[in-house]
């Protein structure tokens, strides 16, 4: 049997996942169409997914949601060095007061989570900072006019461009769904979180709304 990579995890199933560090933390890869990502909660935490591609990245995600979605498959049966000690790093978080953090010389270069290039980045921000950023992003895209051109080529250009701005504002919110935890009671950036997702929200509603009445 061949030696199983650092990073990935194997499940009793068959069921293989990876984790790694990214320049938003901890980064766990899946198939995005696996029903346990959704009965385990990791589909929350969804920060990046390719379109065409089956993999999805997740982060920001608590110990306990890695557990349940590796349960899903019966337990782990085999986990390399890295991701055992990535695993064991994530288990230990604190809670969060506040977004400094020290200065991460080496961190991997990063793009966000709709594939745009980040800076190299010189701190290391923890989730809902990030996620805060990314939404601001987000809201700025979906909140102006609409522009024809960007979206599924198989449909209208008013209606591709509705659907592009659906799947923005949604994943913007998902991200945000951090703010419920309990580490994040006290971040200073947790009322701006609970009015970004409220905003993102609206606006996935008008859009969906929209396309219902082209349909």
């Amino acid at each position: 049997m061949r030696p199983i990579e650092p990073n990935a995890v194997l499940c009793k199933d068959g069921r293989m996942f990876s984790v790694r560090r990214g320049g938003r933390g901890i980064i766990l890869d899946a198939d995005f169409r696996d029903p346990a990502v959704v009965s385990s909660g990791l589909g929350r935490f969804t920060v990046f997914h390719e379109p065409g591609d089956g993999s999805a990245e997740h982060g920001g995600m608590p110990v306990e949601i890695v557990r349940a979605y590796a349960r899903a498959h019966g337990g782990v049966a085999e986990a390399g060095e890295q991701a055992l000690s990535l695993l064991k790093e994530l288990a230990g978080e604190t809670p969060i007061t506040d977004s400094r953090a020290p200065i991460s010389e080496d961190a991997d270069p990063d793009v966000d989570f709709l594939g745009r290039p980040l800076p190299p980045p010189h701190l290391r921000l923890d989730c809902l900072t990030d996620a805060v950023i990314e939404a601001r992003r987000g809201l700025a895209e979906v909140h102006g006019p609409l522009v024809l051109g960007l979206g599924h080529a198989d449909a209208s250009p008013r209606r591709a461009a509705l659907e592009r701005r659906v799947e923005i504002a949604s994943l913007s919110a998902s991200r945000l769904s951090l703010v419920d935890r309990p580490r994040y009671a006290a971040h200073p950036l947790r009322e701006e979180a609970v009015k970004l997702r409220k905003r993102l929200a609206e606006v996935q509603r008008q859009a969906l709304a929209e396309i219902a009445r082209e349909a």
